[in-house]
């Protein structure tokens, strides 16, 4: 955050054992809020032999972004979201479903993880494999293939 111009990046940091260390700022964040800038790259996280494709928030929802990522290498995609605005209404569901269709459309796993709506692993066919209850701590694991 930039407290003296009050503006703000969705922001995206990984840290995979035996891959690079990423920091990413959302190319696209919700669109309307004045006080979030604009990041400038796609955002990649390697590892010894993948590339990862980050997505922040509001970035699953855009099928052109998710398509950019596999077209430059992305193995599969971590979105990670913030889900709090939607409480327990059904917008849970509804907004994670672009995940889901993103995933199918680029044949590629997608691992969701968000602070209080659903955090699942979608195969590349749009299905989910793995998932924990909204609202609840907890730790998923499952296996991709890549």
């Amino acid at each position: 955050a930039d407290e003296k111009n009050k503006t703000f990046f969705d922001v995206v940091y990984s840290y995979y054992p035996n891959a690079s260390k990423a920091s990413y700022h959302a190319i696209k964040p919700l669109p309307f809020d004045t006080l979030v800038k604009q990041g400038l790259a796609l955002g990649f996280a390697k590892s010894s032999d993948k590339t990862i494709g980050l997505l922040a928030c509001y970035e699953e929802t855009q099928g052109e972004l998710t398509r950019k990522l596999s077209e430059n290498g992305a193995s599969f995609f971590i979105s990670l979201a913030n889900n709090q605005r939607f409480g327990d209404s059904k917008g849970l569901e509804l907004v994670s479903m672009h995940a889901r269709l993103h995933s199918s459309e680029n044949k590629r796993y997608l691992i969701r993880a968000t602070n209080t709506g659903l955090t699942f692993v979608i195969n590349p066919y749009g299905k989910k494999i793995a998932q924990l209850p909204p609202n609840q701590e907890g730790v998923l694991v499952a296996d991709i293939f890549v």
